[in-house]
């Protein structure tokens, strides 16, 4: 439709990677359930649903919703639409070059999304700098975007340290600690964290969902991923133990606010979404427990055993079952956003609540949700 803006054409591409995704998890699922994590194989799906699947979705979202938060107006264009393009481009090099076991192309697959990130970022700052307005959880999504652009570069470093091995350091855990903390911790969860507060009362009758918690979240957040980067560089158990139980903290309390917005929905009608974000916070509570009884010793696992797992739990569940509910939300009311902008016709508007709560959705759901837990509770008891 030439009413819709240049972005949503690699949202719905990105949608398509998420089948690709489930069937490289098929494949490489007994590799990370005995902890083969760093095999080219699980290397290489980890980043199609990373930086293809999840980040895709994301940064297209981003380029339609940022505005919007900020009180802009406007659609994306051809900047959005080639930032986009670099970014599919250099995921495609990147997992070519983890299947195919050749480091240069890891590394120029990697300088290609480096300067897609940086652009992004740039794209972002523009925004911020346009503003009409600061909401609350704009800082969130901003901090995210920054440990977006710190994790890709660092993952670059990771890359072409594989080729020259300028820094021997990133070949341990030093290097996937960081990695690790700023791309899923301070890209993914402070991201759907932010955006959450935003989009779930735009989209019911619930007026808010408690963003009075927003700040002491975003600081639990930052602050864990500030000491599992100590963690990682000084190989402290200390650091990451507070850092688990900061985390644990800022969880609980964003999952109690998720669990208030659903009780709170008065249209109790089939909703998919509101199904996914009651199970997002179920994983959200179930780790943070598990976080906790490590923390205190009350839990005795290895350290990197339970990351793997809390990786698994994180990508799987809370990040594609965030996405997966959302789109159910967002896509129909962007199609029915650009009809109405063709001048749509009262006997045109849809009354059913099927768009909202597709039949062939719950099986997804389930799947999805199943297979996390089921891969995360293998690696614990490999």
């Amino acid at each position: 439709m030439r009413e819709m803006n240049r972005a949503l054409p690699f949202l719905a591409a990105a949608v398509l990677l998420l089948p690709l995704f489930g069937l490289g998890l098929l494949w490489v699922a007994p590799a990370i359930a005995t902890g083969g994590h760093r095999a080219y194989p699980v290397l290489a799906v980890n980043h199609l649903g990373t930086l293809g699947w999840a980040s895709l979705v994301a940064m297209a979202a981003m380029h339609q919703m940022f505005p919007a938060v900020l009180g802009a107006t406007g659609r994306p264009g051809w900047r959005e639409a080639a930032q986009l393009a670099a970014h599919a481009a250099g995921v495609v090099i990147v997992v070519a070059g983890f299947l195919t076991g050749r480091p240069t192309w890891i590394a120029a697959g990697g300088a290609v999304i480096l300067a897609s990130t940086w652009t992004f970022a740039a794209i972002i700052a523009i925004h911020v700098w346009t503003r009409k307005r600061w909401l609350p959880l704009t800082l969130g999504i901003v901090l995210s975007v920054a440990h977006l652009t710190l994790a890709v570069t660092w993952g670059f470093l990771m890359g072409a340290n594989w080729t020259t091995l300028f820094w021997p350091a990133l070949l341990t855990t030093t290097g996937l600690g960081v990695h690790v903390a700023m791309g899923v911790g301070g890209w993914f969860l402070q991201l759907i964290v932010s955006v959450s507060y935003y989009l779930l009362p735009r989209f019911t009758a619930v007026r808010s969902i408690g963003e009075g918690s927003l700040s002491a979240v975003l600081v639990s957040i930052n602050a864990a991923i500030a000491l599992f980067v100590v963690a990682s560089v000084t190989a402290s158990g200390s650091a990451a133990r507070s850092a688990a139980l900061l985390l644990a903290g800022g969880g609980l309390l964003w999952a109690r606010d998720i669990v208030r917005y659903s009780r709170q929905r008065r249209d109790r009608g089939r909703d998919l979404n509101d199904l996914h974000w009651r199970a997002v916070a179920a994983f959200v509570v179930v780790l943070a427990a598990g976080g906790i009884a490590w923390a205190i010793g009350a839990w005795r696992v290895h350290g990197a055993t339970l990351s793997v797992a809390v990786v698994v739990s994180c990508l799987v569940g809370i990040v594609s079952l965030t996405i997966m509910g959302q789109i159910y939300k967002v896509t129909p009311f962007l199609m029915w956003f650009y009809r109405y902008g063709r001048g749509l016709s009262m006997a045109e508007i849809p009354k059913l609540p099927d768009p909202y709560a597709p039949a062939a959705g719950y099986p997804a759901f389930w799947l999805c949700a199943a297979g996390a837990a089921g891969l995360a509770a293998a690696v614990l008891t490999a």
